[in-house]
């Protein structure tokens, strides 16, 4: 029994050392810009970031393609919650595009803005948040996350015009879902009201940031 246990660890250790052998000999810095992309999000799509991060940080130093890295970059930080960094990478995208290779109606800029709105959601900057929703047009939506579109950007609007005490224009755009709605947000029954349609608006449309 004991011989056959020593067999099966010794067969698992040649196997661990032949996967560290092939890591090894792997360079990231070989593949090209269009595999660089292809593999990075293919891993963000199974929701492997950590692995995605090394492919989009080496797509980021390519002269032809760095935008599209910190583009990528600041949405895989942004799915590890990790907001300063996102934030960083989407704000670098802007910076450094000085010859506006990317206008305002481009995939790349709307993902981007929509990336800097849900982070300063995240760390509860409503102003922040609303500007750049507004910088958003009506016909967004991000193809590398199923259902995360416009909807979900009025209801970042929503929600920062709420915690703002800004109660008419919350109920404005509430009413652009629900053309008949109506609370009276002078009272604290209405806010109450109202706080608890911005939580059915949120499940209807799986807002889970």
């Amino acid at each position: 029994m004991k011989n056959c246990i020593y067999i099966i660890m010794l067969i698992v250790l040649v196997m661990l050392t032949a996967c560290d052998k092939r890591d090894s000999s792997f360079d990231i810095t070989k593949l090209s810009s269009d595999e660089l992309l292809s593999n990075g999000w293919s891993f963000y799509l199974q929701k492997n970031y950590d692995e995605a991060l090394p492919y989009f940080s080496e797509l980021s130093t390519r002269d032809a393609n760095y935008l599209k890295g910190y583009h990528a970059l600041g949405w895989t930080y942004f799915k590890k919650r990790q907001v300063n960094n996102s934030v960083r990478y989407f704000e670098r995208f802007f910076d450094t595009d000085s010859l506006e290779i990317y206008s305002p109606i481009d995939t790349l800029y709307q993902d981007s803005k929509a990336g800097l709105a849900l982070n300063a959601y995240l760390r509860s900057d409503f102003n922040d948040c609303i500007n750049h929703s507004n910088q958003v047009i009506n016909s967004w939506s991000f193809v590398y996350e199923e259902g995360l579109n416009y909807d979900d950007i009025m209801l970042l609007k929503i929600i920062s015009f709420y915690n703002l005490q800004r109660y008419e224009d919350c109920v404005n755009l509430i009413r652009i879902f629900e053309p008949n709605y109506n609370v009276d947000y002078n009272f604290l029954e209405g806010v109450i009201l109202l706080g608890d349609k911005i939580e059915q608006l949120k499940a209807t449309f799986q807002f889970y940031y």
